[in-house]
């Protein structure tokens, strides 16, 4: 019957079930299996009566962790930029500027092509996105003259406002972001916190957390 195929166990993978053995699921990403699970279980009981009791009942979610928030605050803010405007590295300075101004993520930034820019409008036009949805960053203050600045400088031909060495792709920013780091004598931050940086920024100024998703394209 229908109601039976649908039951029936697919053919056996050997090798990604071994695969799915050895990996080591962190506790947010089994928390994340148990709302979907639950939720199909959950249709399953309630709505189609295909079963007595949801599966999931006898087990429990393991602890979420707590969340990770870190920001610069006015005084290492100061000493990152001024490492970054220092490092041998021209790119890194506008990256870093463009990232705490428009709270863009990294996978974005250093995809992002100068075609994307809008100079005449003061906006970026993001295609690909986390989320698959295209959205418009608004671009001004020091993000906006150090993009300026960077295209007037520009010596490739590379479409990428952030190119590799040969071009081809984005920049890989790490090393020299990671010297910057330890030359401003910032522990304990990533990439990523510039965009908690730009976030709690606006939160600062009195930016209500609606307008703040909107920005970030939560």
């Amino acid at each position: 019957s229908q109601r039976e195929a649908l039951w029936r166990e697919p053919p056996v993978d050997r090798r990604g079930r071994r695969a799915a053995v050895r990996r080591t699921l962190s506790p947010t990403t089994v928390r994340y299996y148990f709302v979907l699970l639950g939720h199909l279980f959950s249709v399953a009981l309630r709505e189609w009566h295909w079963l007595e009791r949801s599966p999931l009942a006898a087990l429990t979610k393991p602890k979420a962790k707590p969340g990770r928030i870190r920001f610069l605050d006015e005084e290492e803010l100061a000493r990152l930029l001024k490492a970054c405007k220092e490092s041998a590295c021209p790119q890194l300075h506008p990256a870093v500027l463009l990232a705490i101004c428009t709270g863009i993520r990294k996978s974005e930034e250093f995809q992002l092509k100068w075609a994307d820019v809008d100079f005449e409008r003061r906006r970026i036009h993001v295609l690909e996105t986390k989320n698959t949805e295209p959205r418009g960053i608004p671009l001004a203050g020091p993000a906006y003259d150090a993009l300026l600045e960077l295209r007037r400088a520009r010596s490739s031909m590379s479409p990428f406002v952030f190119p590799s060495q040969d071009g081809l792709k984005g920049f890989d920013i790490r090393r020299p972001f990671t010297l910057a780091l330890k030359k401003a004598e910032i522990t304990n931050f990533r990439w990523h916190d510039l965009r908690h940086t730009c976030a709690s920024y606006l939160a600062m100024r009195g930016t209500t957390l609606a307008e703040i998703s909107a920005d970030l394209g939560h």
